[in-house]
């Protein structure tokens, strides 16, 4: 059975945003020489670029991923380092960076593992009628989508004109359905 979750995501950008490749790959070296307050900063600035309007490249997104859940396990949050860590695999499955050390490899690991036992979820944009180009993670996508419960980044560019764009981190419960307002 779905249950609907009503999530309300707005994003303006008055000024240029930056891309978010640099600011990422910053990320990945603070937390890689485990420079942590340094990439907690750099973590929260690659998010916001990541929340820009447009596409994002699948490897730029997975690094984010996966060196945010270096940093979350850091600073003790392993729920959070889970859900990075899962979102990662989903979309870059391959990539690892071995700088983090065998204690996060163990943890993206078992994040791997129990991600693949959990049932899915679906995300919805409300109202339906809106004409949009939509990103689910680094994929182009027409939504509702069935996705994979857990960590995802959700894109929404109307094109009616209004250059409005919604895009926001959502976590996907599993056989629950994301309710996306635009």
């Amino acid at each position: 059975m779905w249950t609907p979750l009503l999530l309300l995501v707005g994003l303006a950008h008055a000024s240029p945003c930056p891309d978010p490749e640099p600011l990422v790959t910053q990320l990945e070296t603070l937390a890689s020489r485990q420079a942590w307050a340094g990439a907690t900063s750099r973590m929260s600035a690659a998010k916001d670029a990541l929340l820009c309007p447009g596409p994002v490249q699948p490897d730029t997104l997975a690094r984010f991923w996966l060196a945010s859940g270096a940093v979350a396990l850091h600073h003790e949050e392993p729920v959070a380092a889970e859900a990075y860590f899962a979102a990662a695999a989903r979309v870059a499955p391959s990539f690892w960076v071995t700088d983090y050390g065998p204690t996060a490899r163990r943890h993206y690991e078992l994040a791997v593992a129990r991600a693949a036992t959990t049932s899915d979820g679906l995300i919805r944009i409300h109202p339906e009628h809106v004409q949009y180009d939509g990103w689910l993670d680094a994929s182009g996508g027409i939504y509702p989508l069935k996705v994979a419960s857990g960590l995802h980044l959700v894109k929404v560019d109307l094109t009616d004109g209004s250059d409005q764009s919604f895009a926001a981190f959502v976590m996907v419960p599993p056989r629950e359905a994301l309710r996306v307002s635009t």
